[in-house]
């Protein structure tokens, strides 16, 4: 697409430059440098539109990728946070009926699922956050509170990390790489100071 509007806008170009120089040539006295002025006038019109084009597709697609890690971030806390919800209370209730453990364990499945579904499997952080999940719902009936707080604690803190990694990642992307270390290296200048 773009080297098909690059090809049309020389075209149109030539075509353009031809015709002003038939009519510059029939009373010519020495335009030709009028003649250049105009190519390298129009010439670098077209860079710069060429360019703001190119930063409007990079912005575009910085926006759709942004706004889409952000929805997958909160839909991730949101997931977590209710999946923690439902293990720590199944934990603290006593008086359990059937009917209240088959709701709670097939919406902590679903979670659990879903919270998969959103890790990336390669990432370290995501494999210690997951095996805490199938600690959490290990522990949930056995009554050891100390482990079953100490699991929910790893899930919490490892989400931490990946969320805050997360939008590291989002604020790099949307700065640009170079603004994003001049700003970090100003934020630590200032830190100090």
């Amino acid at each position: 697409m773009k080297i098909k509007i690059l090809i049309l806008f020389l075209i149109l170009l030539y075509i353009t430059f031809s015709i002003h120089s038939e009519q510059t040539s029939e009373n010519s006295f020495g335009n030709d440098s009028k003649d250049t002025v105009i190519f390298i006038g129009i010439l670098a019109s077209f860079i710069v539109g060429l360019y703001g084009v190119l930063i409007n597709k990079r912005s575009q697609y910085l926006n759709i990728v942004t706004s889409e890690r952000l929805k997958w971030i909160n839909a991730l806390r949101e997931n977590i946070s209710e999946f923690l919800g439902l293990a720590y209370n199944w934990n603290l209730k006593p008086d359990k009926t059937r009917n209240d453990y088959e709701k709670i364990t097939k919406r902590a499945d679903e979670l659990r699922n879903l919270i998969r579904l959103q890790l990336n499997p390669d990432e370290v952080l995501t494999k210690i956050i997951d095996d805490c999940i199938d600690k959490v719902l290990k522990l949930t009936d056995t009554w050891n509170v100390d482990d079953f707080n100490s699991a929910i604690n790893e899930i919490v803190k490892y989400s931490r990390i990946l969320l805050k990694q997360e939008w590291e990642k989002i604020k790099i992307e949307s700065r640009g790489l170079i603004l994003y270390y001049l700003n970090k290296k100003f934020e630590k200048f200032v830190k100090k100071t």
